[in-house]
């Protein structure tokens, strides 16, 4: 959720853009309290998962700005940054390193900063940046999301290929209502955009999730069948961004 803050969502109070909550199907609580972990910039981007060897959560993490970040050091928003929690909730504890960066693999302009990262079950992620991007062999627009393939091993050093994931454009989708969040699983394409949208006679806004049909195929040109997953103005988001969801 992207709002500096602090504000109330439900009955969760002092949430801000440095944080990630939960929705348990009624309520809010705290997922992610980034005031334990002294984090001095707002969240860009988040995605999770579990660990492959340990089944343990992680969550990584693409941040607003560039700052000094306990273990990794210097941190840009053109990186993707790792936290292995020991403790998450209203007492969040854990360790952050880097896990992908940006500036190995061609991502260095300001209009590259990370704003949508998604990380698919073999490992490779979904990226969205602020502006257009240009990365070896491929040119994408604001409204688009690339593929990056590791060749090697996510970390400091980063190595891999680009694609094209997602073909804003031919789905619809213009600057100022590009893709701010994704998840994909076998029962759809789970999206949420930066603005107000209208695709396939379904409106929604950047609070909101909407789902499409699964993709079949990349990049992704079209949201076939999109319907209305999670209205964010009926449960205290209507000031809100919603920038980075995770699905069970």
């Amino acid at each position: 959720m992207q709002n500096v803050g602090p504000t109330t969502v439900g009955t969760l109070t002092g949430v801000s853009g440095y944080d990630i909550i939960h929705y348990d199907g009624s309520s809010w609580s705290m997922y992610f309290d980034a005031s334990d972990l002294n984090l001095s910039s707002p969240i860009a981007a988040f995605a999770m998962f579990n660990d492959p060897v340990s089944g343990n959560p992680r969550i990584l993490l693409a941040l607003d700005r560039a700052v000094t970040v306990t273990g990794p050091g210097k941190v840009y928003p053109q990186d993707i940054i790792l936290f292995t929690p020991t403790s998450l909730g209203d007492t969040t504890a854990g360790t952050f390193s880097i896990y992908f960066d940006g500036s190995d693999v061609g991502m260095e302009k300001a209009q590259e900063a990370i704003k949508t990262i998604f990380r698919l079950s073999d490992g490779s992620l979904i990226i969205g940046t602020k502006g257009a991007a240009s990365v070896p062999g491929l040119t994408a627009a604001a409204e688009d999301l690339m593929l990056f393939k590791y060749t090697g091993t996510p970390g400091p050093t980063t190595t891999g290929t680009w694609s094209l994931y997602f073909d804003g454009s031919a789905a619809g989708m213009i600057s100022t209502t590009k893709v701010d969040a994704i998840a994909v699983t076998t029962n759809g394409l789970y999206l949420s955009t930066a603005g107000l949208l209208t695709s396939g006679g379904l409106t929604t806004d950047n609070e909101d999730v909407f789902v499409c049909a699964p993709p079949t195929s990349t990049p992704v040109t079209t949201c076939s069948s999109p319907s209305l997953y999670f209205d964010g103005s009926l449960w205290g988001l209507a000031a809100d961004n919603v920038d980075g969801i995770s699905l069970p």
